[in-house]
């Protein structure tokens, strides 16, 4: 980070009023509540943009409290909401505690008594705004007398009504002189569990915790969906809410702090003109005191008046930087808007420039021509294979009819021919058992007798092998001695 006066510039990337600001494209479920939108240290560095800003704060603040005690109607209305331990009540004591707690009226507002409820809803509201010169802070607000009867079911036309109301008596409040900031703190259901868990486990938050408070935690979900809607519907260009991440209680402290040091600034507050002519009152004052103090006194008040005079060149050129940077926003956004409106203009006019062509062009005439008779034909051959599927059915149904009739009849003649077969093959039985008894008996002499006859044949046909095997033998060796002999006659001839 750097050093200086301009060092609260390199804090902020954007302007949290901004970066933080609820529209028509706001999504609760997506929204990231560990996030720090816009912040571009860290918060190691929370503590020294503290010191430096606090300083700005306090002092633009007493410029604001100066002008309600010199009949000015300036004065600045911050409005929280969120749910239990998101974080109300760490701003009331943590930035509110910044500024001169006699320029601050801070009201929490409870369950409306018998009493308020008789009366119109935003009554209690207007007692405790701020007057000229003040800072309201409000815990809880006017918003919970849209917020609570939602989630108990009340009906969109009482809602509705309510919002308008409360649009147009800020709207009003605004006409007076009156700054409105909104803020909600959207803490995320672990982090909640977790802070109402120190309230239970440590002695010194008992005092915070209420049983209500885990009816409400049973709610989550249909709180969220409900503070979707009324953010949404509330949030008007006159007085925008802004949803801040509440699991870093750090972040949320700085972001508040600094929509309210930078509305502070874009009021422009100088100190007040004298009302009265300071030269008579000063020789009155004069007469009254030794002449040593005198000089002492006037030179601390030469002083004084160059001190403000130059913090008020400073407020100027601060209030001067703001606004254009403001302007510039707004310009970028503009250009934005207008680039993607032409965007959109290049696209719609080629699309139709395509279209055009297509129309004009012959083969694609045909072609569109060709496919819807292609679809007609289809649909008639549908049709018409339609048709006879469904005859084939009625002619099927029919016939399954018939067959379930004479199946019935069959059925009942087979049933008395069963009864007759039964007892007759009871009888068949019985013959069957006897003679197959006589045919295995039959059968097994058989059996002997033919491996009896089998055994024979093996034993002679062994004894003829036997004897074909030795005259074989006999006429080989026959052979082979006149074979012999007559070698041996050739050879002595030979000789």
């Amino acid at each position: 980070m750097g050093k200086g006066k301009d060092k609260k510039v390199e804090f902020w990337e954007a302007d949290p009023r901004l970066a933080l600001l609820v529209d028509d494209h706001f999504d609760l479920a997506a929204f990231d509540r560990e996030a720090t939108p816009g912040w571009a240290g860290s918060e190691k560095d929370y503590k020294d943009y503290l010191a430096l800003r606090a300083k700005e704060l306090d002092d633009l603040q007493e410029r604001l409290f100066a002008h309600g005690r010199t009949g000015h109607n300036e004065r600045i209305l911050l409005v929280t909401q969120g749910l239990d331990t998101a974080g109300k009540g760490g701003l009331a004591r943590h930035v509110m505690g910044l500024v001169d707690p006699q320029g601050v009226k801070l009201t929490a507002f409870k369950k409306p008594t018998e009493a308020e409820q008789k009366e119109h809803f935003l009554e209690r509201i207007k007692r405790a705004l701020p007057g000229p010169g003040m800072i309201g802070f409000f815990d809880r607000s006017h918003y919970e007398d849209i917020l609570v009867p939602a989630v108990n079911g009340a009906p969109a036309e009482m809602l509705n009504e309510r919002a308008a109301e409360i649009a147009q008596f800020e709207q009003d409040l605004i006409a007076d002189g009156c700054r409105i900031i909104k803020v909600c703190l959207m803490v995320s259901y672990r982090e909640q569990g977790r802070r109402l868990q120190a309230r239970l486990d440590r002695p010194d938050k008992y005092w915070k915790m209420s049983p209500y408070d885990l009816v409400v935690r049973s709610q989550w979900y249909h709180y969220q969906s409900v503070y979707q809607a009324m953010l949404r519907s509330t949030s008007t260009d006159a007085a925008p809410w802004m949803a801040i991440p509440a699991d870093n209680k750090w972040y949320a402290r700085a972001a508040v702090t600094e929509a309210l040091t930078r509305t502070l600034e874009e009021m422009d507050l100088g100190w007040p003109e004298a009302n009265f002519d300071i030269a008579e009152q000063r020789r009155i004052l004069n007469l009254t005191m030794p002449p040593e103090d005198i000089s002492k006194e006037s030179k601390r008040a030469t002083q004084a008046a160059e001190k403000a005079a130059k913090d008020e060149e400073k407020a100027a050129k601060k209030a001067k930087k703001a606004e254009e940077k403001a302007k510039k926003e707004a310009l970028k956004a503009k250009a934005k808007e207008a680039e993607e409106a032409k965007k959109a203009e290049a696209t719609n006019a080629a699309a139709k420039e395509e279209q055009t062509e297509a129309n004009d062009d012959p083969k694609v005439v045909k072609a569109e021509a060709t496919k819807t008779a292609e679809v007609k034909t289809d649909d008639k051959s549908n049709e018409s294979a339609k048709a006879k599927t469904n005859a084939k059915s009625e002619t099927t149904a029919k016939a399954n009819a018939a067959k379930k009739s004479g199946g019935t009849k069959r059925t009942t003649r087979k049933s008395t021919a069963k009864s007759k077969t039964t007892k007759t093959g009871s009888t068949r039985a019985s013959s069957s058992k006897r003679a197959t008894t006589a045919k295995r008996s039959t059968s097994t002499k058989r059996t002997s007798g033919t491996k009896q006859a089998n055994g024979t044949k093996r034993a002679t046909s062994s004894k003829r092998s036997s004897s074909t095997k030795r005259s074989a033998a006999a006429k080989r060796s026959t052979a082979t001695k006149r074979a012999t002999g007559t070698k041996r006659t050739t050879k002595a001839k030979s000789k």
